[in-house]
């Protein structure tokens, strides 16, 4: 089966597109689809699963769980769909962008620590009412209040954030927060603060 083409890496904004169902097939208490792409985020890199409905005709069915194999995308939906069929998908709005927001936030607090005491993010979950984040040190109370208001300083400012592929050589001259490890890396920026390798979606 062919890949799944990651509309969410180019843009995190469209919460609607058509695809086409490659395959579909029974699994636990529900089906799961496999489209030729898709903008459904797969659960990774602390970032929780789109849930959202896909439409082929008059059949709706809800996708409750969505996550990646290989390299393709599942979609684990409460209904079969028709393989071969256009699909129309529907991102749960309230969610992901939830999700973007917290995500781009997460890159701006950990941007502020390493750049104010060269601490790093080694860990990062977003869950139903509370988000963490790993570092490889400590922060005393005090220090965490004045971190904070840099953050929301820079979030005041509304400072545009951006995605890009640069090449090798552009690669290893950016400031990032990770060294890479691969010469082909999605990398966030957030204008003069924060850029981090990361595969999630952001406002």
């Amino acid at each position: 089966m062919q890949p799944t083409v990651k509309l969410y890496e180019t843009d995190a904004a469209p919460l609607a597109f058509t695809a086409t169902v490659l395959a579909c097939e029974p699994a636990g208490q529900g089906w799961r689809a496999a489209l030729d792409e898709t903008a459904f985020y797969p659960e990774g890199g602390g970032q929780p699963a789109d849930v959202g409905t896909l439409r082929c005709g008059e059949q709706t069915a809800n996708v409750l769980y969505t996550y990646e194999q290989g390299e393709q995308i599942f979609h684990l939906c409460d209904r079969p769909l028709p393989v071969g069929e256009t699909a129309e998908g529907q991102i749960d709005f309230e969610k992901r962008f939830a999700n973007m927001q917290i995500h781009s936030g997460e890159h701006i607090l950990s941007g502020v620590i390493f750049t104010e005491l060269g601490l790093h993010n080694v860990g990062f979950h977003m869950g139903h009412e509370v988000n963490t984040i790993d570092l490889d040190g400590e922060l005393s109370p005090a220090t965490a209040r004045q971190i904070e208001e840099k953050v929301n300083r820079i979030l005041y400012e509304n400072r545009p954030v951006f995605v890009g592929y640069p090449d090798a050589e552009t690669l290893q001259k950016l400031p990032l927060r990770k060294k890479p490890e691969v010469e082909h890396l999605r990398v966030v920026e957030v204008q003069d603060c924060d850029w981090c390798g990361c595969c999630g979606t952001h406002v």
